[in-house]
């Protein structure tokens, strides 16, 4: 069982250089658990929401909430199936 966490950057809207210096940096949080069943590769896509830069962001304290819940989610579920656990990057 993988663990991923990706990270994708910027919304798509910054056209000016000098602004984009001073626009806040966004992360996409996804939480991914795979196996592989019988030959087939099985995942778990878990979108939690953004991530962004500034001090003390609620919403980005949510989205950093989620992410561990549906960790703990998974490492809870591994466990009791008896499986190994191990974090990963998939490619």
């Amino acid at each position: 069982m993988l663990l991923r966490r990706t990270e994708a950057e910027g919304s798509g809207r910054r056209h000016d250089r000098s602004r984009a210096r001073d626009a806040p940096h966004i992360s996409s949080v996804t939480v991914v658990a795979g196996a592989v069943v019988r030959g087939k590769l099985i995942e778990l896509h878990k979108t939690c929401g953004l991530v962004l830069d500034f001090p003390d962001d609620a919403e980005s304290g949510k989205t950093r909430e989620r992410a561990q819940e549906a960790m703990t989610k998974v490492s809870m579920s591994v466990q009791e199936l008896g499986l190994s656990l191990r974090k990963g990057v998939f490619e």
